[in-house]
């Protein structure tokens, strides 16, 4: 359950980015500090420090003399998420072969089989999808790890919410395929084969994004 917001500039980065997140405020979208302190009812100085937060993590570019805007998600980008989600994550499952108990790899599995039930629902899994991921991070890696894993998360649940309608809904009992072999290969404290394993879903998924990007390129490129 999340935590609940510990400052006003807490609160202002946590509305906005979810209002990014889920579309409600629009890519490339110009951010008018005084607009959204209106509509967050608090003053100007906690949104301009929020979109400061936002930067850092990559949602918002802010401009000298320009101002801030919502980033666009484009075929550069989502192909930088995976990677470096592929990159973390096979630290991860690496020492996830190592100090993984068996009591923590049933907690994996029970969590497998809730998204067994969901794959037919997109968005339910894709959020199980990142608490799944996010979970393996956590019970194996160190507290640096696990935070860069949190923030690459963030972008990927962008993604989802973006385009899971057109890319996640024909891949999710791929994936899920993909996530029991993974498991498996844990349990067998295979190394070298749960590596692979991430880096094969991750570049998956990654041509699938791609894919679909480069499609809305070119529609939208085509003359009416």
């Amino acid at each position: 359950m999340p935590t609940p917001p510990t400052s006003k500039q807490d609160f202002a980065y946590r509305v906005l980015r979810q209002e990014i997140v889920e579309g409600r405020i629009s890519l490339g979208e110009r951010l008018v500090i005084q607009t959204l302190a209106d509509h967050l009812n608090v003053s100007p100085i906690p949104v301009r420090e929020a979109l400061r937060q936002l930067e850092a993590d990559g949602f918002v570019r802010i401009e000298p003399y320009v101002g801030a805007r919502v980033v666009e998600v484009d075929e550069g980008l989502v192909s930088e998420v995976f990677s470096l989600m592929e990159a973390l994550e096979s630290v991860c499952v690496r020492r996830a072969c190592a100090v993984l108990s068996d009591d923590q790899i049933a907690t994996l599995e029970e969590h497998l089989r809730d998204m067994d039930a969901l794959v037919d629902a997109p968005p339910a899994w894709a959020a199980a999808n990142d608490r799944f991921h996010l979970r393996i991070a956590e019970l194996s890696a160190s507290r640096l790890t696990v935070s860069l894993v949190e923030r690459v998360l963030r972008f990927l649940d962008w993604t989802h919410h973006l385009f899971f309608a057109e890319v996640l809904t024909g891949r999710t009992d791929r994936a899920q395929k993909q996530h029991w072999r993974l498991l498996r290969a844990i349990k067998r404290r295979d190394t070298e084969k749960a590596a692979e394993l991430i880096r094969l879903h991750y570049q998956s998924a990654r041509s699938a994004y791609e894919k679909h990007l480069k499609g809305r390129s070119r529609t939208k490129g085509t003359p009416s």
